[in-house]
């Protein structure tokens, strides 16, 4: 499931879309990366998207049916799901023919 998130409301928290289920291969694996800044980081999972995110976006590993079953705040606020985590760093990364862009989501 992804959120995307979309603002700050007037209260100074993040906003969201509402959830949406994609498509992706989910690797839990620990690696350390750079960010944006330069500066190292550590991942709890590696995940292959089928679309373009942004850091602040979040991504919870369930199906439909499994995300049914929370609570509306945590559907409206995934920062109230344990489960979810935020893009920590978002990459695409081209085949070595560049004819496809593979994009990846660290958590």
């Amino acid at each position: 499931m992804y959120w995307k998130r979309t603002g700050i409301s007037e209260s100074g928290s993040d906003t969201f879309s509402a959830a949406v289920e994609i498509s992706c291969r989910w690797d839990r694996m620990t690696v350390v990366f750079k960010d944006q800044f330069g500066k190292e980081r550590s991942s709890r999972s590696q995940v292959m998207v089928d679309r373009e995110m942004e850091i602040g976006d979040y991504l919870l590993e369930a199906t439909i049916e499994e995300y049914d079953l929370l609570s509306i705040d945590k559907k409206q606020n995934p920062k109230l799901s344990a489960d979810a985590w935020a893009v920590s760093f978002f990459e695409r990364v081209p085949n070595l023919r560049n004819t496809i862009i593979f994009r990846r989501a660290w958590l």
